[in-house]
């Protein structure tokens, strides 16, 4: 049964006005907050800005800092440099850490020089370098009097060492990603440099792998000193960034405070236990009203108070924030939004808080990354920071956000962007992704697909929600089946409602979501046109990442039920679009990484030389998430051309595209012949 469409799914809506069309420059552009932190004398808030550069082909950061009384607007206060990328691409979020007095906030910033530690004061605008270390900065943790921090090699070490293996070859082993370039893989800390996999699924390191050392100087840097490791274990500084294990879900939340340690403990589909474990040893105290259960996300103590400020995340990642007054056992709902209220960049990072404020980065379908500050007696909140305000980003296009429960009572979100008004297209076609829809979505999970755009140019758009299937551990096929029929459940009811056209659906999706997509493409009739940033799982990539050493055949079984093909062939029939290539009949485009394209070399062969329409496309330096602007750009520009061309016979004007929609006409022709 079909239940619960939120917004104008029972009849259908009137053709809305046309509107300026979202500029994907803009949207590439677009600014986003995060790492927000407020002075140990709650004087200032202080966030980091990340800008991209369609001219200059980059991304930098910058902090910015406003007083906590909103007596004056923020103000940039330093460069944060480069951003220091995770392994996947997006930027590290980043906490910066403050002197006992509210003076100084010190963060790691990539210069010339590789990271580095700097320090800023928001009070006269000062900015020094602390460190000048011949190694990047991997950690570091400020003190009272001292701060300490951990390196790796230095980076004329690991240049060198990247020499010897050019020069002597490289020696094969489960270290080496055979789909990533041996050199000048990606950008590292500033410069293209070699990575080698650090043994957990795709998880890199440089080519020395780690060799930490441990330093101790005075607050700004001086009287440098080595720290042996348990020392600085003591300080609370790690020997070594420790990823979470595969499929273990979340990692668990905790936060101190006299009243005791809040431990919000999670399970692998989020849901939460949140309790307060007690310094004197005495029975925790648990939280135990309704709202406590679920999706709590993040805790926080309120400075000098015994009150626990707490995230909660609805369904469609609508989160708000709630109040325990742990000693009186009270708890109060303070304000809501329709997308993320927290610190940032993830779902699970919290608000940064004083006394009497939270300050939180909001960010919603209507709502671009902005910086609040809300008062925790009243929930009124204010504007701190509107950075995003004069781009084109297509605010101007409502979205809707959706509910539905397909026939097997499996429940889904998503957010809807309807068509714009184009000539007679009454029924106009769908475009739909399927992964995360989170904050203020521009282009889905990956940010490939320009929803708005293709919403101004009369392709409806739409965002799901990943939903797994009920299950005590990972099944991939499982799971695209729940997404297969959540798919088919809301095509239908926009059908019904005459707002979508079923016979033009057009798809894409990153990682997972190009699991998905290729799903529906070969176990349904729905799509007529594919775009995909991501190689799918064939023979090939079992023994592409099989050499001895290598840690990836455990999580194909753990999660794909995939072994070797020649005693599991069945499973990868079932699991591989490469092997049913046959039943693909919708247009497909590729536009992959370098990283990872060589991975699936017999899809694009295959596709390559049938009748089906197909296109690939390889950016250089890139991870599994892109991260260059004008790749960014050009990712947007081909997949709104594509879905243009392929669900509305469009082409755009520009003569510069001419021989692209030569190409496309030629395989549209000859997969006419063939049918």
């Amino acid at each position: 049964m079909v239940t619960g469409l939120l917004i104008g799914l029972a009849i259908a809506a009137s053709p809305p006005s046309p509107s300026p069309s979202p500029s994907l420059r803009d949207m590439v552009e677009m600014r986003v907050l995060s790492s927000v932190s407020v002075s140990s004398d709650e004087r200032w808030v202080v966030y980091r800005q990340e800008d991209g550069s369609v001219a200059e082909n980059r991304r930098r950061l910058s902090w910015w800092a406003a007083p906590t009384d909103g007596s004056r607007p923020a103000r940039k206060i330093a460069d944060g440099g480069a951003p220091i990328w995770t392994d996947a691409g997006p930027a590290t979020p980043e906490i910066p850490q403050w002197t006992s007095d509210g003076r100084w906030f010190y963060f790691r910033a990539v210069t010339d020089n590789g990271a580095q530690l700097w320090r800023a004061s928001p009070d006269d605008g000062q900015v020094e370098q602390v460190t000048r270390d011949a190694a990047d900065i991997e950690a570091f943790i400020v003190g009272k009097t001292d701060i300490a921090w951990r390196v790796g090699p230095t980076r004329q070490a690991i240049l060198e060492a990247e020499r010897d293996e050019y020069d002597r070859g490289v020696r094969i082993d489960g270290a080496v990603d055979p789909s990533q370039n041996l050199f000048d893989a990606v950008d590292v800390n500033g410069r293209f440099a070699a990575q080698r996999l650090a043994g957990q699924w795709f998880a890199r390191r440089s080519v020395l792998g780690p060799a930490p050392r441990f330093f101790n100087a005075a607050l700004d840097g001086r009287s440098v000193e080595p720290l042996a490791a348990p020392d600085a274990k003591a300080k609370g500084l790690p020997a070594a960034n420790v990823p979470p294990a595969l499929f273990s879900g979340p990692p668990d939340v905790g936060a101190t405070s006299p009243t005791g340690r809040l431990s919000i403990r999670r399970s692998r589909d989020g849901d939460a236990t949140v309790e307060v474990l007690r310094p004197s040893g005495a029975e925790p105290i648990a939280c135990q009203h309704r709202l406590c259960s679920g999706k709590i996300v993040a805790g926080m103590w309120r400075p000098g108070s015994d009150v626990v400020v707490l995230t909660r995340q609805e369904p469609g990642y609508r989160q708000a924030l709630l109040t325990w007054d742990v000693a009186h056992g009270r708890f109060r709902e303070l304000t809501g939004s329709q997308g993320l209220l927290g610190g940032g960049l993830t779902e699970t990072a919290p608000c940064a808080l004083t006394r009497s404020r939270a300050f939180c980065v909001v960010a919603s379908p209507t709502t671009p990354p902005r910086l609040e500050s809300i008062d925790l007696d009243t929930g009124g909140r204010t504007i701190v920071a509107a950075p995003n305000t004069g781009l084109r980003l297509g605010e101007d296009i409502t979205p809707e956000p959706l509910a539905w429960t397909d026939a097997d009572g499996h429940a889904f979100t998503g957010v809807f962007f309807p068509a714009q008004a184009n000539g007679h297209d009454n029924r106009p076609p769908l475009f739909l992704t399927y992964y995360l829809c989170q904050g203020f979505v521009l282009g889905g999970t990956g940010d490939e697909w320009p929803l708005r755009a293709l919403a101004a140019s009369g392709i409806a758009s739409l965002c799901v929600n990943k939903t797994g299937a009920p299950a005590e551990k990972q099944d991939s096929v499982a799971n695209y089946n729940v997404a297969l029929s959540g798919i088919r459940t809301i095509v239908g009811r926009l059908a019904d409602a005459g707002r979508v056209d079923r016979t033009r659906i057009g798809m894409g999706g990153l990682s997972f979501g190009s699991e998905v997509a290729m799903w529906v493409a070969t176990e349904s009739d729905l799509l007529r046109a594919v775009s995909i940033s991501t190689p799918q799982l064939e023979p090939a990539y079992y023994w592409i990442h099989g050499v001895a050493g290598r840690h990836n055949h455990e999580p194909l079984k753990i999660a794909w039920g995939l072994g070797d093909p020649a005693q599991t062939a069945e499973r990868w029939k079932l699991v591989s679009p490469a092997l049913k290539t046959d039943r693909i009949h919708a247009a497909v485009l590729m536009q992959m990484s370098e990283q990872e394209y060589g991975i699936g070399p017999e899809l694009l062969a295959r596709l390559s030389n049938s009748a089906t329409p197909f296109e690939a496309y390889v950016f250089a330096h890139e991870p599994h998430i892109k991260i260059q602007p004008r790749h960014k750009l050009a990712v947007y520009q081909r997949n709104l051309d594509w879905f243009r061309f392929w669900l509305q016979g469009r082409e755009d004007p520009d003569p510069a595209k001419t021989d692209q929609y030569a190409r496309w006409e030629a395989m549209r022709v000859r997969a006419d012949t063939a049918r």
